[in-house]
C-alpha cells in the first residue's frame, strides 16, 4: 500500500506585512512566476520614493566638491592655503560618496520590500488551500496559500521488512492503481 504525493507541495507565505488586495482561488492553476497574491504596497512605494529623494542633494554636493577639488589641485602647487582647502574638499567629497553608497543600499532594500508585495509562484502547480482572504492583513511569514505541483507525482509506498531482501536499488517495480499497472 502507499500514497501518491507531489514532489513539490509548499505553503506559500508573505514576506512583508500589509493588507491582501488580490489573491487566487482554490483550484487555480499557476505557472512558475505567476502572481499568487498582492499585498497593498502604498507604504512601500512611499518609503522607496522618500529614500530616492535623498540622493539628489548629495549628488549635487558631490559635483560641487569634485569641481572644487579639481580647481584647488591646480592652485595647491603654489599656495599652502589652497592645500588646506583642498584637503577639506577631498574629505567632503569622500563623505558625499559614502553617503550616496549608503542611500543606494537603503534604496535597494526598499525596492526589495516593494517587490515582495507581489507573491509569485515558485513552481507550476495548483492552489489547493487558501489560508487568507481578500482584505485580510498579513504579517511576515503568514501562510497565504498551499501550492501543489500535480505534474510531478511521487509514489510513497510501504514495504514489509521481510520483503527488503528481495528488492535492490535500480529494480523496476510494478505498481497497481485501481487494478491498472502504472
Amino acid at each position: 500500500s502507499g500514497n501518491i504525493i507531489s514532489k513539490y507541495d509548499s505553503k506559500i507565505s508573505s514576506e512583508v506585512e500589509g493588507r491582501i488586495v488580490d489573491i487566487l482561488d482554490v483550484g487555480d492553476f499557476v505557472r512558475k512566476g505567476d502572481v499568487i497574491a498582492k499585498i497593498e504596497n502604498t507604504r512601500y512605494k512611499l518609503n522607496y520614493s522618500e529614500i530616492e529623494s535623498e540622493i539628489k542633494p548629495i549628488e549635487s554636493q558631490l559635483k560641487f566638491y569634485t569641481s572644487e577639488t579639481d580647481r584647488l589641485k591646480k592652485l595647491a602647487n603654489n599656495n599652502n592655503a589652497a592645500k588646506n582647502k583642498l584637503e577639506e574638499f577631498e574629505s567632503n567629497k569622500d563623505e558625499a560618496i559614502a553617503k550616496i553608497k549608503l542611500i543606494k543600499s537603503r534604496l535597494s532594500s526598499a525596492n526589495d520590500l516593494l517587490l515582495r508585495t507581489t507573491i509569485r509562484s515558485p513552481f507550476e502547480g495548483i492552489i489547493t488551500e487558501r489560508y487568507k482572504s481578500l482584505g485580510e492583513r498579513v504579517s511576515d511569514n503568514d501562510v497565504i496559500v498551499r501550492l501543489v505541483d500535480a505534474s510531478n507525482p511521487e509514489i510513497q509506498s510501504f514495504v514489509q521488512r521481510s520483503s527488503l531482501d528481495y528488492i535492490n536499488v535500480g529494480d523496476v517495480i510494478e505498481i497497481k492503481l485501481n487494478s491498472s499497472i502504472i
